[in-house]
């Protein structure tokens, strides 16, 4: 993940864990969240706003389109696309990403090649990196946690937590949001997504956004700290110390 490397280049050598990552794919899902199949598309309101209070509004596209096997798994490519606008221009940015959907949950593929290439032989033998972090766990229920993903120091052996993201369904709430033109109520679990830097033993930066989440649907809205969603988008989209709202203004099937 780009926004790890300059992290981890800092810390010498790394160990990330997480439950759960090498489950085999099912066929077929009982519980869905998020839609993930071919053609399926949504269209966020895209705010920034970053710390004096001034905002730039833009859109966000994001679209799901044919398969790929990485190592040995099969994901679904998510294609992201930003516009924001600004005085006399418009910005565009993209990502891309990779997703699947199983029984357990939702899992994207962490790309960990950036940040651990550079590391010399003698130190890749105490080195193990999970291949994909958890957007979610099924089935949802409120007061639930679990991991999201976890970064840990090897420092003789004894692992030193440097970067944890974790995730609570806090709540069920009913959301009032104009998609495709219709005034629509959702009924959406609220999860809170936090993301933990520990740079050093005294020193710690916390991070946090929520999203609103509709089965057989997906994320209706975001809010939270870019931070978190540059870490979730495996690229680093929005500035840093800035607010990210993003409100589904329509959808296809």
């Amino acid at each position: 993940m780009k926004i790890l490397s300059l992290i981890i280049i800092t810390m010498f050598l790394v160990i990330a864990c997480k439950e759960s990552t090498t489950e085999p794919n099912t066929e077929v899902i009982n519980d869905q969240y998020l839609l993930i199949k071919n053609g399926v598309g949504f269209s966020y309101d895209l705010t920034i706003t970053d710390s004096t209070g001034f905002s730039v509004n833009g859109n966000r596209y994001l679209l799901f389109n044919d398969s790929t096997i990485l190592d040995g798994t099969k994901y679904k490519i998510q294609i992201d696309s930003f516009e924001t606008f600004i005085p006399f221009d418009t910005l565009t940015t993209s990502s891309i990403s990779y997703i699947r959907n199983s029984n357990t949950g939702v899992f994207t593929f962490a790309d960990t090649v950036g940040f651990t290439s550079f590391l010399p032989d003698s130190l890749r033998q105490y080195l193990s990196v999970d291949k994909e972090s958890r957007l979610l766990f099924y089935p949802l229920s409120i007061g639930q946690k679990y991991p999201v993903f976890t970064l840990t120091l090897s420092a003789f052996i004894l692992g030193i937590s440097v970067l944890d993201v974790d995730a609570e369904v806090e709540s069920i709430e009913n959301l009032n949001i104009t998609v495709n033109n219709i005034p629509t109520n959702f009924n959406t679990f609220k999860i809170k997504y936090t993301f933990i830097i520990r740079p050093s033993s005294t020193v710690e930066f916390e991070y946090t956004a929520y999203g609103w989440v509709v089965k057989d649907l997906g994320f209706v809205k975001w809010d939270g700290d870019s931070e978190v969603f540059n870490f979730l988008l495996n690229e680093n989209i929005f500035p840093s110390e800035t607010n990210i709202k993003m409100d589904l203004k329509s959808y296809q099937f």
